[in-house]
């Protein structure tokens, strides 16, 4: 699916789906709504990826999501062990002997 973008008014919207009017568009058939206050950075992204064809599109935003759920997932381990510790189940740590056990 191609993805149309315009700079001005963070405006990015599926090929085929509605158009929306202020500063909140559509980016996929799921309905995403991406706001105005959306970081610069991957809003620009987003619009150099819509000047790409659609087979580079679909690999980049294979690559993002990918990304994103291991960023999930990562947070979701820092999570569970931060409850662990908050619940007292943590134990004493040595960085040294952690590193002589993966060494040898």
């Amino acid at each position: 699916m191609a993805v149309s973008a315009v700079r001005e008014g963070a405006h990015c919207r599926a090929s085929g789906a509605p158009e929306h009017s202020g500063t909140a568009a559509v980016l996929s058939e799921r309905d995403v709504v991406v706001s105005s206050d959306m970081v610069k950075t991957l809003e620009q992204a987003l619009v150099e990826v819509a000047t790409l064809p659609d087979a580079d599109q679909e690999e980049i935003g294979r690559r993002l999501l990918s990304h994103v759920e291991k960023l999930r997932r990562l947070r979701d381990e820092l999570d569970k062990g931060a409850r662990s510790l908050d619940a007292g189940k943590g134990t004493k740590f040595s960085i040294e002997e952690f590193i002589r056990q993966k060494t040898r």
